[in-house]
C-alpha cells in the first residue's frame, strides 16, 4: 500500500495515478473488478480530463468543486462521483471535501401495465433466437447487461416446463437464481439446437473483429438499441431489470425474494425500494374496498401517453399525437402503415419502369394509327424529329 501511495504522489502521468488508485481499491476495500472499471476509473479520469493537463497530484479544492458542480443535474450520479473522489483523496492523503450528499429523487412506481406492452414489441422485433433469449434474460429475468454476456450453459437446467438459471453476479458476486416459466420454450430450444459445452458461454458476437468470440457489454448495448429503435420505442436496458423487479414485488415477493432473484446483497435496501413501493399500492387497493380514494403526495397520478408524454383522456387514443394509448397494439398499427406506404412505393417504381421500358424500346416513339387519323391533316414534320432523336438516345445508352 505505502508503494502505491508513493506512486501516486510523485508520479505526473495520470494514467499510472489512476492504475494505483484502483489497485490500492481492490486490496484495502475489496471492490469487485467491476466496480474498479466503471464507477472509479470513469469518476477520476473524469477529473483528470478537466484539469487541462495538469496532473491529478496538481489538482485544487477547487477543481475538485468545479468539476462535481457539472454533476448536479443527477443527484445519483453526483452522490457516487462524491464518494469515488472522497476515496480518492484519501488515497492521496488530503483532507474530504466539506460537501454534502444530494438528496435522491423519491422512487415511483412504474405502469407495469405499458412497460410490459412496450418491453414485449421490442422482444417481438428480434429475428433470431440468440436475440429473442438475450432480451427474455433482461427482461423477465432482469439480469444486467455484463451477466448476460458472462452466463454459461452450465447456469442452465432445463425442466419439463421451465428454465432455471443459477448464476453469480459480476458486480456484487452475490449468486442469483431465476425461474424462466413463460418464455422456457424458447430458451429450451436455443440451447438445445445449438448444444453448447457446460463451460461454454451462450451468446457470441456474429459481426466485426469480435465475430465468433462471446458477447460482450457493448454487442447486448447494441442488440436493445437496435430493436428498440426498429419498434420505435426509447428504451435503456437497464429499465427491463426495473421492470422485472416491480412486476414480482407487485406479485408479493419479500426482500430476500428479490435480493435472491436479482444477487443483490442483503445488507442493501435495494430490494426494500419495490417492496415499499409493491405495498404502498396494496394500501392504496385496501382503501379503496373501503370507498376511500387515496391521494398520493402530486394530487394524485396523471397517466401519460407513452409516446408524446403528454396527459391523457378517457379515449383510446392520444389527444396530442393521435396514438393508440396501447403501446403495442399502436406499433402493429404503425408497422401495417409502413408496411403499407412500401408497397404504394413498389407499385409506383414498377409503373415507372415500365414506361422507361416502353421508352427505351421505342414504344413511344411511334403515334398510334387512330391517332393519327384523328388529327387529319395537321404537320407531321415533328414526328420524325422525335423519332430520330429518340434512336439516337436508344444508341448512346445502348454503348454506355
Amino acid at each position: 500500500m505505502t508503494e502505491s501511495r508513493n506512486v501516486a504522489i510523485y508520479s505526473h502521468d495520470n494514467a499510472t495515478i489512476i492504475e494505483a488508485f484502483l489497485v490500492h481499491r481492490k486490496l484495502v476495500d475489496g471492490i469487485r473488478d467491476i466496480t474498479a472499471e466503471k464507477s472509479n476509473r470513469t469518476a477520476v479520469k473524469k477529473l483528470g480530463e478537466s484539469l487541462n493537463g495538469r496532473s491529478l497530484n496538481e489538482a485544487t479544492d477547487d477543481d475538485y468543486l468545479r468539476y462535481l458542480s457539472t454533476r448536479r443535474s443527477h443527484p445519483n450520479s453526483f452522490n457516487n462521483q462524491l464518494t469515488v473522489l472522497s476515496k480518492f483523496r484519501d488515497f492521496l492523503g488530503l483532507p474530504r471535501l466539506a460537501v454534502k450528499r444530494m438528496k435522491a429523487p423519491e422512487h415511483e412506481r412504474i405502469d407495469i401495465e405499458k412497460e410490459r406492452a412496450l418491453a414485449d414489441a421490442i422482444l417481438d422485433e428480434a429475428q433470431g433466437d440468440s436475440d429473442r433469449v438475450v432480451i427474455i434474460l433482461m427482461s423477465y429475468g432482469g439480469l444486467c447487461i455484463e451477466d448476460v454476456c458472462n452466463v454459461k450453459r452450465r447456469n442452465f437446467t432445463i425442466h419439463e416446463s421451465w428454465v432455471q438459471l443459477d448464476y453469480t453476479r459480476l458486480k456484487t458476486g452475490v449468486k442469483a437464481s431465476v425461474t424462466f416459466i413463460e418464455k422456457a420454450g424458447i430458451i429450451t430450444r436455443y440451447l438445445c439446437e445449438h448444444d453448447f459445452p457446460q463451460e461454454s458461454h451462450v451468446f457470441f458476437s456474429k459481426t466485426g473483429k469480435t465475430a465468433h468470440h462471446p458477447l460482450q457489454a457493448s454487442g447486448v448495448s447494441n442488440i436493445v438499441k437496435r430493436l428498440s429503435t426498429r419498434a420505435g420505442i426509447r428504451w435503456h436496458p437497464h429499465m427491463f431489470r426495473h421492470l422485472a423487479a416491480t412486476e414480482l414485488a407487485v406479485r408479493g415477493d419479500n426482500k430476500f425474494d428479490l435480493d435472491n432473484t436479482f444477487g443483490w446483497k442483503h445488507s442493501t435496501n435495494t430490494a426494500s425500494i419495490y417492496v415499499n413501493l409493491a405495498n404502498s399500492d396494496t394500501n392504496n387497493k385496501h382503501l379503496e374496498r373501503a370507498g376511500i380514494k387515496p391521494k398520493s403526495k402530486n394530487g394524485g397520478l396523471v397517466k401519460t401517453c407513452w409516446k408524446c408524454h403528454m396527459p391523457i383522456g378517457t379515449g383510446d387514443r392520444c389527444e396530442n399525437c393521435n396514438t393508440l394509448l396501447n403501446p403495442r397494439k399502436a406499433i402493429i398499427e404503425e408497422k401495417r402503415s409502413k408496411n403499407d406506404e412500401i408497397a404504394l412505393l413498389k407499385a409506383q417504381m414498377e409503373t415507372m419502369m415500365k414506361q422507361m421500358s416502353d421508352l427505351l424500346n421505342g414504344g413511344l416513339c411511334h403515334e398510334p394509327e387512330d391517332r393519327k387519323t384523328a388529327r387529319g391533316d395537321q404537320d407531321e414534320s415533328n414526328v420524325p424529329i422525335l423519332d430520330a432523336n429518340l434512336s439516337i438516345t436508344k444508341k448512346n445508352l445502348s454503348t454506355r
